[in-house]
């Protein structure tokens, strides 16, 4: 079977994560010709097992020269299933679908207010159920995100890790992971800070808020329980180092954090977002937007409650990229002509 993935813009985040483990994965099948259609910046990531075809989709998605640099691929690589990952894919092969003749995938990744061109799909991935309940469409399938396994960590160098990073030995040492905007729902953690008595907090991540969440934790005067720590190119291990992983957003299309949160064996408690909220009991949820509620949590925490222990072996049996993977190819296989099918 032949699957031409097509991925617009040129960012970085879950999206292009996702779309670059997914479509290496495939590539593993020997019965299946992967493509990608994508900025040519990614080229570097992508398997050699993968045919990658440089388009630049950064452009408008209604701009005449990206659909039709578009259109071209289709026609010279001649995919059996295009899969489009993301609003700006779904938009611009639905634009082209009453050309394309053949089985049309979509995944969408995020809660956005208008979806349109969803009925050009045969059929829609949603990456977490409570995003597919939002998505009016007859053929909906629930398809997890999935990460690596994650790396072994050196309990000493871990040791050592957590007390370069707690100012106070005893203290609950908590880790907020994510970019620095407002639906991650960072101020509202640090509101919820106030009203913990003990622990300390670090924050990993950059972004457009940062300044402004510095100067609101100086308002709250938690300079002394606060650490921003910037980018983190060893997040696992400080997942390990910390007591718990407390994510605090708005909304979520899927969490990454609680992801690589739960298969590094970390508590988490999170507010009422994606997929914490499919993972996790209801007693390690709370309310978004609500810093009493979630400093309610923080203060009631149980590094012992079962929920952690069920939490981490439902993501190691569902949240792998081969788990992924695999439902990924048997949707294609339902959709694809017999004579089209992978073995």
């Amino acid at each position: 079977m032949r699957i031409l993935h097509v991925m617009g813009g040129n960012e970085e985040g879950g999206l292009e994560k996702h779309v670059i483990e997914l479509v290496n994965t495939l590539a593993e099948y020997p019965d299946d010709q992967v493509m990608l259609a994508a900025h040519a910046k990614y080229q570097p990531r992508v398997s050699a097992q993968v045919t990658f075809i440089p388009v630049d989709l950064s452009r408008s998605r209604r701009s005449p020269l990206a659909l039709w640099a578009l259109w071209r691929s289709v026609r010279q690589h001649k995919p059996d299933v295009i899969h489009a990952q993301g609003g700006k894919a779904m938009a611009m092969i639905a634009t082209l679908a009453s050309r394309l003749h053949r089985p049309l995938v979509a995944t969408v990744h995020g809660q956005k207010k208008k979806q349109p061109g969803l009925a050009a799909f045969s059929a829609i991935i949603a990456v977490s159920a409570g995003l597919a309940r939002q998505i009016n469409h007859p053929s909906v399938h629930v398809i997890y995100n999935g990460i690596a396994p994650p790396l072994e960590h050196d309990k000493q160098q871990i040791a050592d890790l957590r007390q370069s990073l707690q100012p106070a030995s005893g203290q609950r040492l908590w880790l907020a992971v994510g970019r620095l905007v407002h639906v991650k729902g960072f101020d509202i953690l640090l509101e919820a800070m106030t009203k913990v008595p003990t622990g300390h907090l670090l924050i990993a991540g950059e972004g457009p808020e940062a300044d402004r969440l510095k100067a609101l934790c100086r308002d709250l005067k938690l300079q002394q329980r606060v650490s921003f720590l910037g980018n983190r190119s060893d997040i696992g291990a400080l997942m390990s180092a910390c007591d718990a992983v407390v994510i605090s957003s708005r909304r979520e299309g899927f969490s990454y954090v609680f992801c690589e949160a739960a298969m590094q064996a970390t508590p988490v408690i999170s507010t009422d977002v994606p997929i914490p909220n499919e993972m996790l009991p209801s007693s390690l949820i709370c309310p978004t937007d609500n810093p009493d509620a979630l400093a309610l949590l923080m203060n009631a925490f149980n590094p012992d409650d079962p929920g952690h222990g069920d939490s981490h072996r439902a993501a190691r049996e569902k949240l792998t990229i081969a788990a992924m993977a695999g439902a990924t190819r048997d949707l294609y296989n339902g959709i694809t002509p017999t004579d089209r099918r992978a073995s």
